[in-house]
């Protein structure tokens, strides 16, 4: 019944630029129902789905709207029951818009193949555009490992080092990126001209000594970067 009065609505919005529908019970069903609509997405930029039962096929149903907003910067879809292949669908879906600034995955269930995803948008040539302009990616409590981590700190190292990546904010706390996944992170970290925040709280990373704490954020201050702006420490 709600998403039938979206529905309604969305048919008599003339220029929509923003839609935040968070914690609204919205599933698969309610999303087709929104997508029946016929609602011009073409100028929408900020597009706030979090905290609803999405789940995969919610997420390939999404695709179809995604696609169709060529001007989205803002994604938030944290806590929607998201795994792998609905990542993948929304993947699929931000290939289709110009650029996107900021995305919210944070709380889903992503995992390596997931992150996997993401590195081969970011190595394909044809989709890497859209993300080049990323300046904010959230990936907190996606049960990713240092696997994953590599794969993506991979192709993120190369984007930095052609200057077309713009990445300044990446959250992964409540992972469990490991001793592994936290070196490449900190290489990555430390060396892009770009990134300035950096999140990897609660990842079982296991620090030989409190000294080893103190030189790390030591390197990040020497680097130019904001003391406040990395939270690595569980405590």
């Amino acid at each position: 019944r709600d998403c039938d009065t979206i529905k309604f609505i969305l048919k008599n919005v003339l220029n929509l630029n923003m839609l935040n529908l968070s914690d609204n019970h919205v599933d698969p069903y309610g999303l087709e129902t929104i997508l029946d609509s016929n609602c011009d997405w073409r100028n929408l930029e900020v597009l706030n789905l979090s905290k609803n039962p999405l789940g995969p096929v919610g997420c390939k149903v999404l695709f179809k709207i995604i696609q169709r907003c060529n001007k989205l910067r803002t994604l938030n879809l944290m806590f929607t029951s998201m795994n792998d292949d609905g990542f993948e669908a929304i993947l699929q879906g931000i290939s289709y818009t110009a650029r996107l600034d900021d995305l919210s995955i944070a709380g889903n269930n992503i995992g390596n193949g997931g992150v996997n995803s993401l590195a081969a948008a970011l190595a394909d040539d044809e989709k890497s555009p859209c993300f080049r302009n990323l300046t904010r990616l959230d990936l907190r409590e996606n049960d990713i490992s240092s696997d994953g981590i590599i794969a993506l700190v991979n192709e993120l190292v190369k984007l930095d080092n052609e200057h077309v990546m713009a990445l300044e904010e990446i959250e992964l706390s409540g992972n469990k990126i490991g001793m592994q996944g936290f070196n490449a992170l900190k290489a990555y970290a430390l060396n892009s001209t770009s990134v300035t925040t950096f999140d990897i709280r609660f990842n079982a990373i296991q620090w030989i000594s409190k000294q080893d704490q103190n030189d790390f954020m030591n390197e990040w201050v020497a680097a130019g970067k904001a003391r406040e702006n990395l939270r690595c420490f569980d405590a």
